[in-house]
């Protein structure tokens, strides 16, 4: 018995250990997105003013109509702003999700800014004033931090803290993550790498249990239409999520597990769906039509004429030429067959969840592959990808149990990671520059 507790206390040690490294990786990325804003001297540009104009308008203008917004000479819409001719609003094809999550952060740096109004600190609280725009950033540096939080804990389920805490260093240094969490955080994918690795943790965590009851099928329903809320195309995630759903405890070989299957499928889909009608009643008053704002405003997926070869290896934009450490990831996933964990249950959850992500990642690709040339996989490291990357860690972190007895492992590692580190930088200068 006191053995047990004592390793409970250790346990109990490491985790607070392991919390403060997070923290120290939430302050150094706010201290270089600080760096970076005092260089480029804005905060908001691009992508941003879209999703911003959201927050702004719900917050303090209590509507969903941008012609406040749209039309500011510093802080307006990028490009020319469209007036739908069925409502006469000006449209916004940008998914709502991220701006809902933005609002405690806008709200916060609203009511900052108003009592440095008050003291004559400040003058302009129109929601555009540097203050508020902060604090919002510094709430998406807050999202991504999270997501890298539970990425580690959804590794450590299976392998221990020292290959789960240097997978998340290699997640935040050699991917997407470290643009999006410490250069550009105010985008949709701080909140869509939260939201995944949420939904992927508690896939793990609920699936070590025989049952999954009805509060955790809504659980993932909620979880699962805010990530699609946030980024349309995330809802390819869910379908292997559902197959997985569909066949534990082998509901489909019997009347009572056929019965389970059905009411687990209403409550997963019926949540998600319940999430996603925030965007139709949008869409419905931005357009006057229900459907998707990207396809109404006329781009196009071409599911027969994928462009797999641009999306991963274009110099521009690829997916492994920004961050080869995922093709060392999808080789781990593959190998997961002969994975030992702590346990033979957790082996074979191990698989299933492999299998989840191979399914996921090949899904995403399809989709991306398919999009419209001009923003095919988006610029730094197809960033369109960073939803997936929770579940590619998994195969990183097989890779590195296997092979971290090696009596050259720490010195592959410090200079793979360097040099990983590097590749990610000079794309990313290189992106900077050209845009």
């Amino acid at each position: 018995m006191k053995i047990k507790e004592r390793s409970l206390l250790c346990e109990s040690q490491h985790q607070r250990s392991d919390k403060k490294y997070f923290i120290l990786l939430f302050f150094v990325s706010v201290l270089l997105y600080s760096a970076v804003i005092f260089k480029v001297k804005t905060i908001l540009w691009g992508d941003s003013l879209y999703y911003y104009a959201y927050t702004k308008s719900m917050v303090i203008d209590h509507d969903i109509d941008f012609k406040n917004e749209a039309y500011r000479i510093s802080d307006g819409f990028p490009n020319e702003p469209e007036v739908s001719e069925v409502t006469g609003k000006v449209i916004n094809k940008f998914s709502p999700g991220t701006s809902i999550f933005w609002i405690p952060g806008f709200v916060l740096g609203h009511a900052a800014s108003s009592i440095l109004e008050a003291v004559d600190i400040i003058k302009n609280i129109d929601g555009y004033n540097f203050v508020t725009q902060y604090v919002v950033a510094v709430s998406a540096i807050c999202f991504s931090t999270l997501g890298l939080f539970f990425s580690y804990k959804t590794i450590k389920l299976f392998f221990d803290r020292k290959t789960a805490l240097l997978i998340t260093l290699f997640l935040y240094l050699t991917t997407q993550m470290f643009y999006y969490t410490s250069i550009d955080p105010l985008n949709s994918h701080s909140s869509s790498f939260m939201l995944s690795s949420l939904f992927l943790y508690l896939l793990a965590f609920f699936s070590k249990t025989r049952n999954l009851s009805w509060q955790k099928m809504i659980t993932f329903g909620f979880i699962g239409g805010a990530m699609v809320l946030v980024r349309n195309q995330d809802i390819v995630l869910l379908v292997p999520a559902s197959l997985y759903f569909l066949t534990k405890n082998g509901g489909i070989l019997n009347r009572e597990g056929l019965m389970e299957m059905i009411n687990r499928m209403i409550l997963f889909w019926g949540s998600i769906f319940l999430i996603l009608s925030i965007q139709m009643f949008i869409t419905l008053d931005l357009y006057g039509i229900v459907g998707s704002p990207y396809i109404i405003g006329g781009e196009k997926l071409s599911w027969f004429k994928p462009d797999f070869i641009r999306v991963l290896f274009s110099f521009e934009n690829g997916l492994f030429t920004f961050a080869p450490i995922i093709i060392i990831s999808l080789i781990g996933l593959l190998l997961a067959s002969n994975n030992v964990s702590k346990s033979q249950q957790q082996a074979v959850l191990f698989r299933h969840l492999s299998l989840i992500s191979i399914f996921a990642f090949l899904l995403q690709l399809y989709v991306v592959a398919s999009w419209g040339r001009e923003i095919i996989g988006g610029p730094y490291g197809s960033r369109m990808f960073i939803s997936i990357l929770p579940y590619l860690s998994l195969g990183l972190a097989l890779v590195i149990k296997r092979y971290k007895n090696h009596r050259n492992f720490k010195w592959a590692t410090f200079i793979g990671l360097a040099l990983l580190f590097a590749n990610n930088l000079a794309q990313t200068a290189i992106m900077l520059i050209r845009f």
